[in-house]
């Protein structure tokens, strides 16, 4: 049942995240702001390290990149007992 409710509140997680980036926000802000929408799920909060030009990827590379961090911390969150 823990775990059921920990995927729920991934889910939710995960649908809030996608209607509240700012239009605008820069790839790393919208990192840290995505990591630490897991905190609760998680029970900590992630850290998130980011090196190089984060900032100077285009929309179609953002989107993915948020989509793959995102589904790593849901991964995270619902199978590695974390």
């Amino acid at each position: 049942m823990a775990r059921r409710r920990s995927t729920i509140t991934a889910i939710r997680s995960t649908i809030f995240e996608l209607h509240h980036i700012t239009p605008g926000d820069s790839l790393v802000d919208e990192l840290e702001t995505l990591v630490a929408s897991y905190a609760p799920t998680l029970g900590f909060l992630p850290t998130l390290e980011v090196g190089g030009e984060a900032d100077a990827v285009d929309d179609d590379v953002r989107a993915d990149v948020l989509a793959v961090v995102r589904e790593s911390l849901a991964n995270v969150s619902r199978h590695a007992e974390a």
